[in-house]
């Protein structure tokens, strides 16, 4: 845990003072997720995708199947998806994860537990989604319930797809953006991927170098 005295020195600073301050305060609420600060839909640019972006109907394939009506978390870094000024000498993708309703997800696990695939008691399936809306889990990512995301989601880190960026028209985005992070809810996805994606395993010595023959 991160002393308040010390916060300066982990938060971003390129913020605007007042934007900095309700970040500050809402870190400090730690461990408690101040999901009440999660969203956000000020001085957000109507043909710009950021990251951390929950859009609708981005199509992708799984299992050789093509699937269009899903709702989708943005991955991608938001100047990497610009297509308006930024030269590229190869056309960027749009990374994303689907979002998945966690009460389907959750009664699947409870039918499983009544079936032949017994995972495991129905106390502990409630403590696992107990656990991933503290977001503990080091492959989910909880969005808390909105307006547009009445359950909330489940992005699975784990479960990544891309499509062309420039086949997302931004003159219709908000059309089908559903929701934005405010900048509490980026720092806190920024968190997430950095330990699903980057963290060092406990008593792992990756090489530092080819071996020797």
């Amino acid at each position: 845990m991160i002393d308040a005295t010390h916060l300066s020195d982990v938060l971003p600073k390129h913020l605007t003072e007042s934007s900095y301050q309700e970040l500050r305060e809402a870190v400090k609420r730690f461990p408690e997720i101040a999901y009440d600060r999660f969203y956000s839909s000020y001085n957000i640019d109507e043909r710009t995708i950021y990251q951390g972006d929950c859009i609708a109907s981005l199509p992708f394939v799984r299992l050789g199947k093509i699937i269009d009506k899903a709702k989708c978390f943005v991955l991608s870094n938001t100047c990497d998806m610009d297509i308006s000024s930024n030269k590229r000498y190869f056309k960027s993708q749009v990374v994303f994860s689907p979002i998945v309703d966690p009460e389907p997800y959750i009664q699947a696990l409870k039918a499983k537990k009544k079936g032949s695939e017994a995972i495991d008691t129905e106390e502990a399936i409630d403590a696992h989604f107990a656990s991933i809306r503290k977001q503990e889990s080091s492959q989910i990512m909880y969005l808390p319930p909105c307006a547009k995301l009445q359950n909330g989601g489940l992005v699975f880190l784990d479960q990544v797809y891309h499509v062309p960026s420039e086949s997302i028209p931004r003159d219709t985005l908000e059309s089908f953006r559903l929701l934005t992070l405010s900048n509490y809810g980026h720092y806190c996805m920024c968190i997430k991927l950095s330990h699903h994606f980057c963290r060092v395993t406990a008593e792992t010595d990756n090489p530092s170098a080819a071996p020797t023959s």
